[in-house]
């Protein structure tokens, strides 16, 4: 199978102490997006709908440094990609057919250990 180098955008947000989120994004716009709602979220004082997002991001973590800290990073990642569209290697075999009637045996039920008591079994 053919590899294909495929995009991906992470995103860190968090304060020592608390929780840390982390998304990951299939575009850098999404990204940038996904930071400045992030900090929205955590800012208690109001912040610009389209400002920057690393403006937004840098003006939170100036309100404490020694604590907030954001990432925005990019990754390029290897995938194995399936052929689409190609006959497949092996050719795929028919249904089986039924031929023929029923087998004239019937369904017993088989014991295991011993037979209940009375059985010919």
């Amino acid at each position: 199978m053919p590899y294909e180098a495929v995009n991906a955008y992470t995103v860190l947000v968090g304060e020592s102490g608390s929780v840390t989120t982390v998304s990951v994004h299939g575009s850098a716009q999404e990204a940038w997006r996904a930071l400045a709602e992030a900090v929205r979220s955590r800012s208690t004082s109001w912040m610009p709908r389209y400002s920057e997002a690393a403006v937004l991001a840098d003006r939170w973590r100036r309100g404490a440094p020694e604590r907030r800290f954001w990432q925005v990073s990019a990754h390029q990642l290897q995938v194995m990609v399936p052929a689409t569209g190609t006959v497949p290697a092996r050719p795929v075999s028919p249904p089986p057919t039924r031929t023929g009637t029923r087998s004239p045996q019937r369904w017993r039920p088989r014991w295991r250990g011993h037979a209940p008591a009375g059985s010919a079994g």
